[in-house]
C-alpha cells in the first residue's frame, strides 16, 4: 500500500509541476493521449526450485536425462498521457497499463516420453505422483508508469529520443494451467495450482530505451522504442525467475 501511495503522489507531483498557462504553455504545448502495446521477453530465465516437482524424466538405452526449460515474458496494452515540460526536449509520461506476465515450465521436447512428476500427496502411508509435460502461469496486473523522454534535437517529423520509466503493477488475478500426460487427470488442475502459491501482489520495473518518433508536436504521432527492462521489486511468477528483459513498445499519440 505504501508503494501505491508513493506512486500516485509522484504522478500528481509531476502533473502540478507542469506549466499550464501563459508563455510556458505556448512553449511546451498541451497534453497528448494515446494507446500503446509492448512485449518483453526475459533473457536470463531460471527455473525455480520446487520441491514437489521432479524434473523432466527421459530414460534412454544407455543414459538418463533430467531437464526442464523455463520461459518468462510479459506483454501489456494501455493508455498513455504525455506532456512537454521543457520546450521540445523533455516530456513527462504516465498512463495506465494492463500487464500480463506469462511464465512456464516445459519438459524436454526431444523425447516423446518426456514428463515431470508432481507430488500431490505425501501422506505417511502413500506418496502420489501425477505426470505432466508443462505448466503455464498467467498473472494479470494493472499498473501505472511514470517516466521522462528526452529529445536531443528540436521537433521534426522524424525524431529520436531516449527515455526512462518506472512501472508499478498490482495483481488482480492469476492462473496456472497444467498439461497432463493423461488428459483424465485434468480434474487435479486446481490442486496442482495450489502447490505453486501466488505471485507477488505488487511488482515494479525500471525501463530504459531509445526510440524513434514519426509526426510533429500537436499532430498525430507514432513512436517505437526498444530497450532493457529490469525487475526492481516483487516476483510476478511462481514458476520461473528472471531479472533482465528487452522491451519493444509501440505507441500511437493524439493531441488532446
Amino acid at each position: 500500500m505504501k508503494k501505491i501511495k508513493m506512486l500516485f503522489a509522484c504522478v500528481m507531483l509531476g502533473v502540478f509541476c507542469i506549466p499550464a498557462h501563459g508563455q510556458e504553455e505556448k512553449k511546451t504545448g498541451g497534453w497528448d493521449w494515446g494507446i500503446h502495446s509492448s512485449i518483453t521477453p526475459y533473457v536470463d530465465t531460471d527455473v525455480k526450485t520446487l520441491s514437489f516437482i521432479r524434473k523432466d524424466i527421459d530414460t534412454y538405452d544407455d543414459y538418463y536425462y533430467d531437464y526442464v526449460d523455463g520461459t518468462f515474458y510479459t506483454w501489456d496494452v494501455g493508455l498513455t498521457l504525455e506532456k512537454g515540460i521543457v520546450g521540445d526536449h523533455l516530456v513527462f509520461t504516465t498512463g495506465l497499463n494492463y500487464n500480463n506476465v506469462v511464465t512456464g515450465l516445459d519438459a524436454d521436447d526431444y523425447g516423446a516420453s518426456s514428463f515431470m512428476l508432481i507430488n500431490v500427496s505425501n501422506a505417511s502411508q502413500q506418496i502420489e505422483f501425477l505426470r505432466a509435460s508443462s505448466f503455464e502461469q498467467k498473472a494479470h496486473y494493472v499498473g501505472v508508469p511514470v517516466g521522462l523522454k528526452f529529445y536531443p534535437i528540436s521537433d521534426h517529423f522524424f525524431n529520436f529520443y531516449v527515455k526512462a520509466a518506472v512501472d508499478v503493477n498490482i495483481l488482480v488475478a492469476h492462473k496456472v494451467d497444467t498439461k497432463f500426460i493423461n488428459p483424465s487427470m485434468e480434474k487435479y488442475n486446481n490442486k496442482v495450482e495450489d502447490l505453486f502459491g501466488d505471485p507477488a501482489s505488487v511488482f515494479s520495473t525500471l525501463n530504459v530505451a531509445g526510440g524513434i518518433k514519426l509526426g510533429k508536436k500537436n499532430q498525430p504521432r507514432v513512436t517505437l522504442d526498444v530497450g532493457p527492462s529490469f525487475l526492481l521489486s516483487g516476483d510476478p511468477s511462481s514458476l520461473t525467475q528472471a531479472n533482465v528483459g528487452f522491451t519493444f513498445k509501440l505507441n500511437f499519440l493524439l493531441p488532446l
